[in-house]
């Protein structure tokens, strides 16, 4: 993901999203989306908006397929990164380890800018 201008920013290919935190989530970390986070949900993407800041994030098709993952509960984050790694591996060209590694770099990019959250189970 990268920023788009003061009050927003845009979700990158796979391959550009934005650098994991330096802690690495565990394998059974969960994690869920924040209550308070607006979705709009524009079929290939989805567009959140931030509920302290009011800054907005747009979702591509991939992140889109992501987001969607994580339902309306806490969910482990391994799960969704091998999950989504499955899907993109299967419909493009890209193999998993790089796959599950981008889903883990926007999972971790999420989580950074506040719009879902971990929680240790």
């Amino acid at each position: 993901m990268t920023e788009s201008g003061s009050h927003g920013s845009t979700a990158d290919p796979p391959d550009q999203a934005a650098p994991a935190s330096s802690a690495a989530p565990a394998p059974l970390d969960m994690i869920e989306v924040r209550r308070d986070v607006l979705a709009a949900d524009l079929g290939e993407e989805i567009v959140l908006l931030h509920p302290e800041d009011g800054s907005y994030f747009a979702l591509n098709e991939t992140g889109a397929r992501l987001w969607r993952l994580l339902g309306d509960g806490p969910v482990a984050e391994d799960v969704v990164a091998v999950r989504v790694a499955g899907e993109l591996a299967a419909g493009w060209t890209v193999d998993q380890p790089t796959a599950k590694a981008d889903a883990r770099a926007l999972l971790a990019a999420l989580v950074e800018r506040g719009l879902v959250t971990r929680v240790r189970p």
